[in-house]
């Protein structure tokens, strides 16, 4: 079965689903050898400041979870209604609702506010305590930020699972004569660890 998606890169027209699905797993591991940060930088010079806009990786990352899952959910398992059972169906719509909500929408609820107060050990019960302070905004865009990379990662590792089971391949990707593509899929897990964002542990 071929595929083909305008919205890809040339590279991808024509084959099909298992290798496009392998290809978009590529694109997230080289997406785990960066650090995962934003892409902006400010330059300051005599009339001011500049600010560049680059790429933010660690968008990049999440849209590249949520393209993976999307071409993956035809083979997820049959949704349980109302199963206390977390499965990856559970884990793919609670990463889509914390991917496509924004700060201040999150800082609505009591609750989220609470779970900020308690992570930076100090009192932040109203949106507004947090929006007032520049610095202390920018601090808590960043908790959230690894909020959503937490969740992508945790989905991520589902969805290899998922890929492995259904051996889309037929097994020619794995074990012997695989050119190390299991060892490369086995790496994902650390290089994540390793390049995720440091979240900051207080308040100045």
């Amino acid at each position: 079965m071929a595929y083909f998606n305008s919205g890809y890169n040339q590279d991808n027209q024509g084959l099909s689903y298992p290798q496009l699905v392998f290809n978009q797993i590529r694109t997230i591991q080289e997406l785990c050898k960066k650090e995962l940060k934003s892409g902006d930088k400010i330059y300051k010079n005599l009339v001011g400041e500049q600010v560049v806009e680059n790429e933010d990786t660690r968008f990049s990352y999440l849209q590249s979870i949520e393209v993976l899952a999307s071409l993956l959910f035809p083979y997820f398992p049959k949704k349980i209604e109302n199963s206390k059972v977390e499965d990856i169906n559970f884990e793919f719509e609670s990463f889509t609702e914390l991917f496509n909500k924004e700060l201040i929408e999150y800082l609505t609820v009591q609750e989220n506010l609470q779970e900020v107060s308690n992570f930076f050990g100090k009192s932040l019960d109203t949106k507004e305590k947090i929006t007032e302070d520049e610095k202390r905004l920018s601090q808590v865009y960043s908790f959230f930020m690894n909020k959503k990379l937490k969740s992508a990662r945790s989905l991520f590792r589902s969805l290899l699972i998922l890929f492995k089971n259904n051996d889309f391949l037929e097994g020619q990707s794995y074990g012997e004569g695989s050119e190390g593509l299991g060892d490369e899929l086995a790496a994902v897990d650390d290089e994540i660890e390793d390049k995720e964002e440091q979240e900051p542990k207080e308040f100045d």
